[in-house]
């Protein structure tokens, strides 16, 4: 059994434990890094970090905690319309693996790219500041240990940004997180930017009276047909997460902040849910709705998906505006998770 050397525990004291050991004799351990070193983990297509939690794990421990983690192609997606900049606070409240917070990393890097490029700066510049974007702008949480670590190992894998990943219930109230750190680096109304896949599920319903008293969206809201507005009511005795993450997002933005979120798309077609689209046409203005295929998080869960993009404002905009909205008929791979292809007319 070899231990990592002392060296490395403290330089990455926030990924690996003290005791920490790696369970390999040095037969096994060559073969491994002789497997691995032909392959790049953070410029492959897809999320090799997620993806291999999805197979270890094992479904039996990933669908009670709903633990599906966003496909690469629609984390590009969303990054791609919500086209976060250099000087942008961005934060994931939900941030597993780390995958939105990788990607949109990548994303701005290479904006930074170019401006060092056309403005000449030295390769020594760009470097410098391409860390300094990462360490000061980029924050993720996550209630789970181990996957909040994952998110920090692939941040440090990527090149910086590991110390604003912080272990912590992001639906509780910040006074309670347990750590100052986390209290100091994700305040409310400050970010610029919140990319994220809250989980889903009826299992993880959160019946803590303390957390959805904190909630507009913990409540029991009614419809009033005289005054045209929906009025808030008792507190429920159970909510899904996902219903409480999209007002925590809310509370993350600043006033002009975008939002891209991952939802059930149940949430804009069941009647029961109609107080939760107003809640959100009321403190922001849609962007976009794009709904996905619901091969998107097969063979993992049959749940059919749509992502909002959208911008916190102060009071609700004037209407009409425009929305762009989009129907995704395929995602790339088949309900059992195998990759599909299309033919071109050259055969490709």
């Amino acid at each position: 059994m070899k231990s990592y050397s002392p060296k490395v525990k403290k330089q990455y004291k926030d990924v690996i434990s003290i005791s920490d050991n790696i369970t390999l004799d040095d037969k096994s351990l060559t073969y491994v890094v002789g497997e691995l070193q032909n392959y790049s983990l953070t410029a492959a297509e897809r999320d090799a970090v997620a993806e291999a939690f999805e197979v270890f794990i094992g479904p039996s421990l990933k669908g009670p905690q709903g633990q599906f983690f966003t496909p690469r192609n629609v984390v590009k997606m969303v990054i791609d319309m919500v086209d976060p900049g250099p000087d942008d606070r961005i934060v994931d409240p939900a941030c597993g693996s780390g995958g939105f917070l990788v990607e949109a990393l990548r994303y701005v890097w290479r904006k930074v790219d170019n401006k060092g490029k056309e403005l000449g700066w030295p390769e020594g510049e760009i470097r410098d500041e391409k860390s300094q974007v990462a360490i000061k702008n980029f924050r993720g949480i996550d209630k789970d240990d181990f996957l909040s670590k994952v998110a920090k190992a692939y941040m440090a894998i990527l090149g910086d940004g590991r110390g604003g990943v912080h272990c912590e219930n992001s639906l509780d109230a910040p006074k309670n997180w347990l750590s100052s750190d986390s209290r100091k680096d994700i305040q409310m109304g400050t970010f610029d930017v919140v990319l994220t896949n809250p989980p889903f599920g009826k299992k993880l319903a959160i019946d803590s009276q303390e957390i959805l008293q904190m909630y507009e969206l913990g409540h029991v809201w009614s419809y009033n047909k005289e005054t045209g507005y929906y009025e808030k009511g008792a507190i429920q005795d159970k909510q899904p997460p996902q219903l409480l993450f999209i007002e925590r997002c809310f509370d993350l933005l600043r006033p002009g902040g975008k939002l891209g979120i991952v939802l059930l798309e149940s949430i804009f077609g069941m009647p029961k849910y109609r107080y939760v689209v107003d809640f959100i046409i009321r403190r922001s203005k849609l962007l976009a709705i794009v709904t996905l295929p619901e091969d998107l998080f097969q063979p993992n869960t049959h749940a059919k998906t749509c992502v909002v993009i959208c911008e916190k404002t102060a009071e609700p905009p004037p209407k009409p505006y425009e929305i762009f909205m989009s129907d995704v008929k395929w995602c790339g791979h088949d309900s059992r998770g195998n990759p599909t292809y299309t033919i071109d007319t050259d055969g490709k």
